[in-house]
């Protein structure tokens, strides 16, 4: 309706979307099936025009089923399912679906699309190829319980399991590869699906954080990164909740990723692969976060060693995550202040490649002083200090840093026309400061005082972002307006596993 908002049309929703229901068809059919209608497609309107439809028409004919009535309903309606299952029986589950939305609030004029949904139930040695056409069906599993949905995790879906189901998951994680979950996908869905839908309130964080235990003895790199998103997403989002409460989740996370950052080590072997060296850093990462002792001794030394000249002593990839440990560790302002100036004495240096350089100024925004924190955001508006493009790392620093988010949203609305200035040229960069600035805050009278700042302001250039931004914030309020007391009970009731 406006060029202003053409910046804003193309988002990682519509990307993800597309790109997901296409292998989710593939699946469905078959993969030759699918490649085979898809050259029919090409062989019968080449040097011709083609509409979605004809695509449909050729895959239909290869797979002789109506494709057109599959995917219509997932490429023209907005959004995607939750499945809800619940046990109809000893053999049998009734599964429900409804339109995901990650604030939970959905109305009945939103839920009102019933997808086709390929279930590929997973079971002891085969999947069963049932499809769920209706808003509720119910369907056979085996007489032990045992089953899991999206087998591969090839489906556009959520599912929200009972909390007894969740269990038995977890108890076939712990198998390794002699469970039901041998798949690296499976493990990786069940995850993102529990830590999902504990946000939009379908599921308790609780049974999010009782699955996570599970992992322990998981060795794939593409688990454990979708175990660090949702426990770092918790701690993030509980940041204004009792100090015991973080201490306890910190624990938690530790307990997880220190044994497979001691096991892995701080060397990278020439024999080590791309996903050895990366779940080094991610767990290195986490357990020096979490404040494991060993961890954050070894950083600080070596942290220390590199300053002084040794760069063998810390490797590129780790370069990161250690300036971030060390800070976050530091025992008083008087040490957080020397890490800090010989953090930004490396992004000065301008014999260092720029990858390396910015590494450091997105680690500066780690600190707890006020400061400090004061200096870095004063930093990002004198372009001789940091580039125009550049001071998003500090901003992005700052909001994902508990004791920054104040000072950030202060520094943003006392500046707003000279950043808004400054990002003329580029308005998706705005967006991301808006972001920024906005996304990270958990309580209403905050979120409220932020709708009053943009209240009188002409936001179209930016609404998608702000937009986003606010929404997000929502849901957090709502997530731990809703889950804390929960999440409280279960730390106490379990620190002593994992402390």
């Amino acid at each position: 309706n406006d060029p202003a908002e053409i910046h804003q049309i193309f988002d990682a929703i519509s990307y993800y979307k597309g790109a997901s229901v296409i292998r989710m068809l593939s699946s469905w059919l078959g993969v030759e099936t699918f490649l085979a209608g898809v050259r029919l497609y090409i062989r019968r309107h080449k040097w011709g025009n083609a509409s979605t439809g004809d695509l449909w028409i050729s895959l239909s004919e290869e797979a002789n089923v109506d494709v057109s009535k599959f995917m219509t309903l997932w490429t023209k309606r907005v959004g995607y399912p939750v499945l809800t299952v619940k046990k109809d029986g000893d053999e049998s589950v009734n599964v429900t679906q409804s339109r995901y939305l990650s604030t939970g609030d959905l109305s009945e004029e939103e839920d009102s699309t019933v997808w086709w949904a390929p279930l590929g139930m997973l079971v002891p040695g085969k999947t069963e190829s049932y499809t769920l056409t209706e808003k509720s069906q119910s369907f056979n599993i085996p007489a032990d319980g045992l089953f899991k949905l999206n087998a591969g995790q090839t489906s556009v879906y959520r599912v929200n399991y009972p909390i007894e189901t969740i269990r038995v998951l977890g108890e076939e994680v712990k198998k390794g590869k002699d469970g039901l979950l041998k798949n690296t996908a499976d493990r990786v869905g069940l995850i993102a699906d529990a830590g999902n839908l504990c946000v939009s309130g379908e599921q308790t964080t609780t049974a999010f954080l009782e699955l996570a235990q599970a992992f322990v003895n998981e060795d794939n790199y593409f688990v454990w990164s979708q175990l660090s998103t949702h426990l770092s997403k918790i701690l993030s989002v509980w940041y204004e909740e009792p100090e015991e409460i973080r201490d306890g989740l910190k624990a938690l996370r530790r307990s997880l990723f220190a044994p497979i950052a001691h096991k892995l080590g701080w060397e990278f072997a020439e024999t080590d692969d791309y996903l050895t060296n990366i779940l080094r850093v991610l767990a290195l990462t986490n357990a020096g976060r979490s404040n494991d002792g060993e961890t954050v001794e070894q950083a600080r030394k070596r942290f220390w060693q590199f300053v002084e000249g040794n760069t063998d002593a810390l490797h590129p990839n780790l370069r990161g995550p250690v300036y971030n440990i060390v800070l976050g560790a530091a025992e008083n302002e008087e040490e957080e202040e020397k890490l800090w100036e010989q953090v930004l004495k490396i992004y000065r240096d301008e014999t260092l490649p720029t990858d390396q350089r910015l590494i450091a100024l997105n680690s500066l925004g780690g600190i707890k002083s006020k400061a400090l924190i004061q200096r870095y955001l004063d930093m990002s508006m004198d372009e001789k200090e940091v580039r125009g493009q550049d001071s998003l790392y500090v901003f992005g620093s700052l909001s994902s840093n508990p004791d920054a988010r104040d000072l950030l949203w202060n520094f943003f609305t006392e500046n707003f026309d000279v950043l808004h200035a400054k990002f003329s040229k580029s308005l998706s960069l705005f967006g991301s400061a808006i972001r920024s600035a906005v996304g990270g805050f958990v309580k209403f009278d905050r979120i409220n005082e932020i709708e009053s700042f943009f209240a009188d302001k002409d936001t179209k250039e930016y609404a998608r972002s702000l937009q986003q931004a606010l929404e997000g914030a929502r849901v957090n309020a709502k997530w731990v307006e809703r889950d804390h007391q929960l999440v409280a009970n279960w730390i106490k009731e379990n620190a002593k596993n994992f402390s």
